[in-house]
């Protein structure tokens, strides 16, 4: 995927800046399997409702996320899927890879 020098630099950092292909249904229908994001790597620090790349456990996910005290809420777009709850030791273990700062799809 290629991106324009003067909008990545408007954007923030190139350099802190990674790609990743969305696999899953969860945050349906804001983003769809197969859709690309953008990730910023440098915006860390949770503000609710933004959409977030995280690492829980083995998995890598991107959920809408929720700060409350002592806990985390990751919040899928699909109805049909629960909200994670993270707290206690997994807070320790949860990574947040950075906030997802656009979005392209392939029409099919």
């Amino acid at each position: 995927v290629a991106f324009r020098s003067e909008w990545l630099h408007r954007k923030g950092r190139p350099r802190d800046m990674v790609l990743m292909q969305v696999i899953g249904d969860s945050m349906e229908p804001v983003i769809h399997e197969g859709d690309f994001v953008l990730i910023d790597q440098s915006q860390q620090e949770v503000h609710p409702g933004g959409i977030y790349a995280l690492g829980l456990e083995d998995a890598i996910m991107v959920k809408r996320l929720d700060k409350h005290p002592g806990e985390l809420v990751a919040l899928s777009a699909n109805p049909g899927y629960s909200p994670i709850v993270i707290r206690g030791d997994e807070l320790e273990t949860v990574r947040i890879i950075g906030r997802v700062i656009g979005m392209w799809r392939d029409f099919r």
